[in-house]
């Protein structure tokens, strides 16, 4: 049996006030799920590392975000997904780490950008992720009538033939390429030295285990039932309007989280996050 460590996490809230979902606001009502927690009957046993925490929007959680479909997530999001470029904690500088691409460089004229991707990235379920991976990615979620909200490259309409597939007039985006496994060329229509910082927002899906279509994103039960990503953490369990638990990933080409389990908590109001914290 295990006894938990609970690590309390600071978000924003809506008025400008730091609150941290550490725990639950209150004993639940009969009918509502718990999120999971370990025993601590066992005083010698060992310590598991769990992660209780409302992230990115406050008072709480949203466990019910949607790649492609927030504005706000990343930091959630980030655990289970990998972009293609990441930020690192500064906000302030673009890192390979933890990111899909490795390395990446322009042409002379900042036209063409090539991204060399990490090896031996797995998904979740254990299938090879591959560059093929992304440009299915950014036709899926580009496609005419697709349920999103942002296309995970911002101005995408500068990659030669988008605007073409976006609007069903080609079937698929001429502009980005597949030169091998792990290697992703990405061609604009201008010049744009700073491309790189377009896709830090580009998650890769996996085209094997998606099992909807593009006008179906939003609504689709996949995100809270059978998810595949390459982060970190994998999809545990989901109760709605309340949390949603990731366990580590084994396959992880970084190594093994050391981290247990990540709970995100959906708390709804302002006062109970604030009792959260207080009673953390």
């Amino acid at each position: 049996m295990f006894r938990s460590k609970i690590l309390g996490l600071v978000v924003v809230l809506s008025m400008a006030l730091l609150v941290a979902c550490a725990a639950p606001a209150a004993a639940p009502a009969a009918e509502e799920a718990e999120a999971p927690m370990a025993d601590s009957s066992a005083e010698d046993a060992e310590v598991e590392q769990v992660l209780i925490g409302g992230f990115d929007v406050g008072p709480g959680g949203d466990p019910q975000g949607v790649l492609y479909n927030n504005g706000a997530g990343n930091v959630w999001f980030v655990k289970m997904f990998t972009p293609l470029i990441i930020m690192d904690s500064t906000f302030s500088n673009h890192t390979s780490e933890a990111a899909l691409a490795v390395s990446w460089e322009p042409n002379g004229d900042a036209t063409v950008w090539t991204f060399n991707l990490r090896e031996g990235v797995k998904w979740h379920d254990g299938e090879d992720f591959t560059a093929s991976d992304l440009k299915w990615t950014a036709e899926f979620v580009s496609a005419p009538m697709a349920a999103v909200t942002h296309f995970g490259i911002s101005q995408p309409n500068q990659i030669v033939g988008w605007t073409e597939y976006n609007d069903g007039e080609a079937d698929e985006i001429a502009g980005i390429r597949v030169v091998d496994d792990l290697t992703l060329e990405i061609e604009l229509s201008i010049s744009n030295p700073r491309f790189y910082d377009s896709v830090r927002g580009f998650y890769a899906l996996p085209e094997h285990a998606i099992d909807f279509e593009p006008t179906e994103i939003f609504s689709a039960d996949w995100w809270f039932t059978n998810p595949v990503g390459t982060g970190p953490f994998k999809f545990d369990s989901y109760e709605k309007d309340q949390f949603m638990t990731l366990a580590p990933n084994q396959l992880n080409c970084d190594g093994v989280p050391e981290l247990d389990q990540f709970i995100d908590r959906d708390v709804l109001l302002e006062p109970a996050a604030e009792l959260a914290l207080l009673s953390a």
